[in-house]
């Protein structure tokens, strides 16, 4: 359980996860500015516009289960939110990679 941490494995915990939080706002950044500029010029496809409304009901339903998993199975608070938060990390990359690509 959370009480049963050293104050060393809680700090780094919430350090890993204020890091991985913090990079996953900044790429979020970048994908609402390379896709506001596709939107504005015009060359955004209409499966690309679909795509960026369904991707994230995917990624919410997808943190619930995982976050839910993760909390009936007794894992300690930093455990559900790192369940939770890793279908939006991965989707953020994944848009990153391709808006650069």
């Amino acid at each position: 359980m959370f009480f049963t941490q050293n104050a060393a494995e809680l700090f780094f915990g919430w350090a890993k996860y204020t890091v991985a939080l913090s990079e996953m706002s900044i790429e979020a950044a970048e994908i609402i500015m390379r896709r506001t500029t596709r939107m504005a010029n015009g060359s955004m496809t209409a499966s690309e516009a679909t795509e960026m409304l369904t991707e994230k009901a995917t990624a919410f339903a997808e943190s619930q289960g995982n976050a839910v998993a993760a909390a009936t199975s007794g894992g300690a608070p930093l455990a559900i939110l790192d369940a939770a938060l890793a279908p939006y990390g991965e989707q953020t990359r994944a848009n990153v990679a391709m808006l650069r690509g």
